[in-house]
């Protein structure tokens, strides 16, 4: 069973990620940093040198880095970065399509293979975090 940390700012897909994720046996923490009701906003204690205490004893997050206004910008990447850095036994599964990620989540991707691609649906998410799980 993994913890796995949701970064997602929209609720119906927190809603939809926590239940496919629970149903396959795994812990669902939704990240705080993620501002209620101001989607797109992210408040994250990594970009302020503190620790993440969730992010810290998970060994998944699901990182959503759409905004309402458009693609990922350069506080996502940092995000992602800090996940990493602070937190290197973590992966990180980024939701959204190759094609449609910002140039530095893919640069990000392309140089830390502990940086993937989630699957496009929460059921697949779920096999596939089970899948890593049972592999550790």
């Amino acid at each position: 069973m993994a913890l796995v940390v949701l970064v997602e700012r929209h609720e119906e897909m927190r809603r939809l990620y926590r239940t496919w994720l629970t149903h396959h046996d795994h812990d669902v923490v939704n990240c705080p940093g993620v501002v209620d009701g101001e989607v797109g906003r992210l408040r994250c204690l990594l970009l302020e040198g503190a620790t993440c205490p969730f992010v810290g004893q998970a060994s998944v997050a699901v990182y959503d880095p759409w905004s309402r206004q458009g693609p990922a910008d350069h506080e996502d990447v940092e995000v992602i970065r800090a996940i990493r850095q602070s937190h290197p036994g973590a992966r990180v599964f980024i939701a959204g399509g190759w094609q449609w990620l910002p140039e530095g989540i893919r640069q990000l991707m392309l140089e830390d293979n502990g940086i993937l691609l989630a699957p496009f649906n929460p059921p697949e998410l779920a096999t596939q975090l089970s899948r890593l799980d049972k592999a550790c």
